[in-house]
């Protein structure tokens, strides 16, 4: 079977003016199901690109991404959107959550967009920040909860989709370090126990207590890639 996440001597030039930026150059990277691995370096080492292309949020500009065996570059709009919205689930450093909506109603959003029916969406949604120790915030908005709380329902919402990967940018940039503890928890646990395959980047010299495949880049080439602890 092809690994879940493939990518071939992939390269990400951006252009700026008559500049050129290499942000990756010449990237090899498979990801197996179930693996939870954390993408890091400093401020400018790529990472961020790396995870935005793996997320499908950016494509790159040489080189083959294949995703469940599907090469991502033939894809179209519809097509890319479908996989996003289906297969990917996101957590961001900035929890991106609608203020206006509860806990409930922020969760049940990709559900809606994928077309389920509103009792399923409920449920779906209750259950899952019930996992994740908000039963007792479900009807909050998002001024009323705390960071780790809003990166719980953030996540939550990326795993609403039942997706097969959740790509996560920073998820604890924003939070102080004994609630980050807490988020690193959640997603060990979600890779332990659900078998989910959790892909993050971040600069925390702490995600090493967690266990993670640790994939190092710096300026644009991994540099290291250090098996999980947990193997």
């Amino acid at each position: 079977m092809p690994a879940l996440i493939a990518l071939e001597n992939v390269s990400k030039i951006y252009r700026m003016g008559v500049l050129q930026v290499r942000a990756l150059h010449d990237v090899s990277l498979t990801i197996e199901t179930g693996e939870f691995v954390a993408i890091v370096g400093a401020s400018g080492s790529g990472k961020t690109t790396l995870l935005n292309i793996i997320g499908c949020l950016d494509r790159p500009t040489s080189g083959v991404y294949r995703f469940d065996g599907q090469d991502v570059g033939r894809l179209d709009r519809t097509e890319l959107a479908y996989l996003r919205n289906r297969k990917l689930g996101f957590v961001f450093q900035n929890f991106n959550l609608l203020p206006r909506h509860n806990a409930i109603e922020n969760v049940e959003l990709p559900l809606l967009y994928a077309g389920i029916a509103a009792k399923e969406r409920r449920r779906r949604a209750v259950d899952l920040l019930k996992s994740l120790g908000l039963g007792e915030h479900l009807y909050h908005r998002p001024s009323e909860l705390s960071g780790g709380q809003q990166q719980r329902v953030a996540i939550a919402r990326a795993l609403a989709n039942q997706p097969q990967v959740v790509v996560a940018d920073e998820p604890t940039g924003n939070l102080d370090s004994r609630t980050s503890e807490e988020i690193y928890h959640e997603f060990q646990r979600l890779n332990r126990e659900r078998k989910q395959t959790i892909i993050l980047a971040t600069h925390d010299p702490t995600i090493d207590r967690w266990g993670p495949r640790k994939v190092t880049v710096r300026d644009g080439v991994i540099v290291s890639d250090v098996p999980s602890k947990a193997a």
